[in-house]
């Protein structure tokens, strides 16, 4: 950056070494511009990951609730009153409980919940339970089959009765339909 100042001085150096001064003058400016960028973009990054709740849980013996619509905030709050420790996964970064969860002292992620990061960072693996209330099937299927893997236990919400006795009948999981209840 200092070439040209002080002892480097090129002004009666050949064309040739004026030429490389010059690119390295430029180099040493882009270099300083990219490290700045890449030290920005870390910082924001993780600033952001703090934000949303992208943090990993360091405790064991949680229970995991994979949606924060009505229903999840229902069980969370009855969870929470047995005093079980709780950490609340919704991918809506605009979900209208996520913030009451959050004032209550749960551990809150703002991700998606299918992405096996994202259960890594709520500790899935020592999870002692894995609550899915989302709305669509195959998202609580899909989590119902990660926890499977490491032998956690689960609890879903299914619309579809067929599917609900399925994954109840092969051992996925605890399976309740709506309909079924309603009905």
């Amino acid at each position: 950056m200092t070439v040209g100042y002080g002892d480097i001085s090129l002004r009666d150096a050949s064309a040739g070494v004026k030429l490389f001064g010059m690119a390295l003058m430029l180099a040493g400016a882009s270099f300083i511009a990219v490290l700045f960028a890449l030290l920005s973009d870390w910082v924001l990054s993780r600033r952001l990951d703090m934000v949303l709740g992208r943090t990993r849980e360091r405790g064991s013996g949680h229970v995991i609730i994979v949606g924060a619509g009505n229903i999840g905030l229902s069980v969370a709050e009855l969870l929470a009153a047995d005093g079980k420790r709780l950490v609340i996964i919704e991918r809506n970064t605009d979900s209208r409980n996520i913030d009451t969860l959050r004032l209550a002292g749960h551990h809150a992620i703002i991700a998606d919940a299918t992405h096996r990061e994202t259960l890594e960072l709520a500790a899935l693996e020592r999870a002692a339970l894995v609550v899915a209330v989302t709305e669509v099937d195959a998202v609580n299927l899909q989590i119902a089959l990660h926890a499977r893997e490491l032998n956690v236990p689960v609890i879903m919400r299914m619309a579809s009765p067929e599917l609900s006795a399925l994954v109840c009948e092969r051992g996925d999981g605890i399976a309740f339909s709506l309909i079924i209840e309603a009905a």
